[in-house]
């Protein structure tokens, strides 16, 4: 009920994503905080349209149709906190790490965060949020797979070429699946607001 009632009668005013996390801002000055997981889906839909038995929430829009969270898991969250609060609920906020495909990342940037982390190995590294955001084990396969790199390399092993092959590589994959929607696969399914599945699993080269 308090969920409800931070959000009944507002107006969304944008919407951002922050790491894996989508973050509504509302007219009242809350945000609304959606957190997906693994499996979960957001969904644009209208009111005659049948409700999945998943579906954990629904939002009705004064000016028609609905936006609806399902999760077959169950594990998908979403709650309404106010701005000063954010950090305080989210702290791993505050210590995100590269957003490639939220805005542009410079090679040196890049090259100086590697840097950085040099006795990590680069996989790993890659599924860390605190250095880059958005990886899971499938594109950060097919990231080290395109720059020709072992998973289990040290980062002080990587020359500078290699660093400006693997930066080319993340930016590239990153940009070319989000053109394609996404990757849905038979393990994870992933689709748009409309239901429509992604088609970047048709470019996969090892996954």
């Amino acid at each position: 009920k308090a969920f409800q009632s931070r959000l009944e009668g507002t107006k969304i005013r944008s919407v951002d994503r922050r790491g894996s996390l989508l973050v509504f801002t509302l007219d009242s000055g809350d945000l609304m905080v959606v957190d997906i997981g693994a499996t979960g889906r957001l969904e644009r839909a209208a009111l005659k349209d049948e409700t999945a038995k998943d579906t954990q929430i629904v939002l009705n829009f004064t000016q028609g149709g609905q936006l609806r969270m399902a999760d077959p898991e169950e594990a998908a969250e979403a709650f309404a906190v106010t701005t000063e609060l954010v950090t305080e609920e989210l702290p791993e906020l505050a210590t995100l790490g590269l957003d490639p495909v939220a805005s542009p990342v410079s090679w040196t940037s890049f090259a100086q965060a590697l840097v950085n982390r040099r006795n990590e190995k680069l996989k790993p590294l890659l599924l860390d949020q605190t250095f880059v955001v958005g990886l899971g084990g499938l594109y950060a396969d097919e990231i080290l797979h395109d720059a020709g790199l072992r998973p289990d390399r040290e980062v002080s092993t990587v020359s500078t070429m290699e660093i400006r092959r693997l930066y080319r590589s993340l930016v590239e994959i990153l940009h070319e699946a989000t053109k394609h929607h996404g990757t849905s696969t038979e393990e994870h399914p992933f689709t748009d607001l409309h239901g429509k599945e992604g088609s970047f699993q048709e470019e996969l080269q090892v996954w």
